[in-house]
């Protein structure tokens, strides 16, 4: 089956290929740039979905105060111990009136107009407004190689806010623009490639801010060379890192701490489970592309656990 460049950076895009777009405000980022080690007041917009739970643990883990804010709507069980804000980004802002954190992280900003709201709110109360970005925000019409002021999509209605396969990108793109516009950029400071295309290297090396990290993890096959230089990576300080994933001998290590975390981290309930039948291939496949889920399971015979 044949699949062109636009279709490819979709599919990718709702697999799990991100790029966090980091902003800081000079004036308040010594609160985001503590001691190595002391803990940081971090605010998540979402947390609960996606790739927020992940971030919520690995924040925890390292000793950081967390603070969610949402609808509540979407596994309110996850995090009985953390502090969760209830509001509604389209509506109701005011439980977050008041506050000062040293990080935001804006896992759940899709609409431009909540994007704004939200930044205009914090950009005086955080040291750091890091967004989610994402690299289906350019114009994939506009050329094959996209360095971080290429071209981006743009919406044919300004005023839509339904977030669909079209309207995906150009949303996210206006996005992109109001969080820069209101808090200020300087590139991101951890670019993650989990799509595997080409042209990702050079997008994300363009994203990041002067000695930021970019780590390449979608190399499973040989998709081909990348068209950047050392120049660029020289000049921003880079540092790059790769990873093939795993070995086999990180299995047994793998399936070990799956088992000491058994109790803490209900791994098997925190999946989305799909049956081993046509009809659950297809259904698996629409959920990973809508992103209503992070990973889809098959399971291909019942009663497995």
């Amino acid at each position: 089956m044949h699949t062109d460049r636009r279709e490819f950076l979709r599919v990718a895009t709702a697999a799990g290929g991100a790029f966090a777009l980091g902003v800081a405000r000079p004036d308040l980022l010594a609160g985001a740039t503590r001691a190595s080690g002391a803990p940081l007041r971090i605010l998540i917009l979402g947390g609960t979905g996606f790739i927020g739970p992940h971030q919520v643990r690995y924040a925890l883990d390292r000793g950081h105060t967390v603070t969610l804010f949402n609808r509540g709507r979407r596994n309110p069980q996850l995090f009985p111990d953390v502090e969760k804000l209830v509001g509604d980004r389209d509506s109701d802002l005011s439980a977050l009136e008041g506050r000062r954190w040293d990080v935001v992280i804006d896992n759940s900003g899709y609409v431009p107009r909540h994007v704004r709201d939200s930044a205009e709110l914090l950009k005086d109360r955080c040291g750091r407004y890091l967004y989610i970005s994402t690299v289906a925000v350019y114009d994939f019409d506009s050329g094959s190689v996209f360095p971080e002021d290429a071209k981006l999509a743009e919406l044919r209605d300004p005023t839509v806010e339904e977030v669909t396969g079209e309207t995906y990108g150009p949303l996210k793109a206006a996005c992109d623009v109001a969080v820069r516009e209101i808090v200020g950029g300087y590139g991101a400071d951890l670019a993650i490639d989990c799509s595997g295309h080409p042209s990702a290297g050079p997008e994300g090396i363009e994203m990041l801010r002067d000695g930021g990290t970019y780590v390449e993890m979608g190399q499973f096959t040989d998709a081909g060379p990348i068209s950047t230089n050392w120049h660029r990576i020289c000049t921003k300080d880079l540092n790059v890192l790769g990873s093939w994933a795993f070995t086999a001998n990180d299995l047994p290590l793998g399936v070990a701490m799956l088992d000491r975390a058994r109790e803490r981290y209900p791994w098997f309930d925190m999946q989305t489970l799909f049956p081993f039948t046509e009809a659950g291939l297809s259904e698996a496949i629409a959920a990973a592309m809508a992103m209503r889920t992070v990973k889809s399971t098959i399971v291909p015979f019942e009663g497995l656990d």
